[in-house]
């Protein structure tokens, strides 16, 4: 956790917001607007698991309920999010960027040569959709000057990992290339964590 004095340095500020409802994502978009005036990028990071262990072999059996809950927060909440800040990123300073974290397990075609039960019904359906979704992002906002891309930041350690994997600051680190990208910046693509475009999503 960041000083106050390192808060102060990268004049980072907070705001809670709870992708799953109008009421809270509206709050965050009027409280940034309120203070900035714009959005100049977005990053998509939320997620869970909708309670499925990391090697649960029977996550094809979830409940219906889960399957919802999951995927009302990694691809509802995702959409509800774009839907709400896109008026303040039209107001970027320079080129909008929208990031979506996505996974490797989201790859239809990944999972089909390294099947694997994590996360399977719930998590990696979820985030296929949240895939589909960039690209229809991307291609319906490139003549506004969007860049929108998906991008895996690999095994993370974090709550939804049950802190396993590499730590999180590497996680980040991997995907910040995609999150502010000027006017010949990629659109429209699946970056794995090292930086190489997917070539199936």
């Amino acid at each position: 956790m960041l000083s106050a004095d390192e808060r102060l340095r990268f004049n980072v500020k907070f705001v809670q917001i709870e992708v799953t409802s109008d009421q809270s994502v509206n709050a965050a978009r009027d409280t940034i607007e309120a203070a900035e005036g714009r959005l100049d990028s977005l990053v998509n990071n939320a997620g869970i698991t909708g309670g499925v262990s990391l090697t649960d072999e029977d996550s094809v059996e979830v409940s219906i309920a889960t399957i919802q809950d999951t995927i009302n927060t990694n691809f509802i909440g995702t959409v509800r999010v774009c839907n709400t800040f896109l008026p303040i990123l039209h107001k970027a300073s320079g080129t909008p960027t929208i990031l979506n974290i996505s996974g490797d397990t989201a790859s239809n075609r990944q999972i089909s040569l390294a099947p694997t039960p994590m996360f399977f019904t719930p998590y990696n359906a979820s985030k296929a959709a949240v895939n589909s979704y960039t690209i229809t992002l991307a291609v319906y906002l490139k003549d506004a000057g969007f860049k929108i891309n998906a991008a895996t930041p690999g095994f993370t350690s974090t709550k939804l990992t049950g802190n396993r994997g590499k730590p999180a600051i590497n996680g980040a680190l991997a995907s910040l290339p995609w999150v502010v990208l000027g006017e010949d910046g990629p659109n429209g693509k699946f970056f794995a964590e090292d930086g190489k475009t997917e070539p199936e999503w």
